[in-house]
């Protein structure tokens, strides 16, 4: 498996986000823009070594970068959401290895075994 380590993002469990919204619907919040996603930040690779030593799979991740890659369309380097707004409605949200350790606890992994 290959994964990119020039790109850093917030994974982040649709469960979480889905919760996240439904608590910012629930209260009377001001105009503004609310990120409905897991708080932190990882590379692709990060988060690829991290999703399968959690799930306990064997297997190499390959690091490899996005800019040796031809593709038709450039990808930010950086694409972290800022919670701060949302954090201060909803409280603190959910670290995205908190969230990932939740979803393989729950059975939501791809069985590469």
């Amino acid at each position: 498996m290959r994964a990119f380590t020039d790109l850093r993002s917030v994974p982040t469990w649709v469960h979480d986000a889905a919760d996240t919204l439904l608590k910012l619907l629930s209260e009377s919040v001001p105009g503004g823009v609310y990120h409905a996603n897991n708080s932190g930040d990882t590379t692709w690779y990060e988060f690829a070594c991290e999703a399968l030593e959690r799930a306990q799979v064997s297997g190499a991740v390959e690091p490899t970068r996005i800019v040796d890659i031809d593709l038709p369309a450039r990808r930010p380097s950086y694409s972290v959401l800022d919670v701060t707004a949302t954090e201060r409605v909803v409280g603190t949200t959910r670290d995205w290895k908190d969230a990932l350790a939740a979803a393989i606890e729950v059975g939501l992994w791809y069985d590469f075994r």
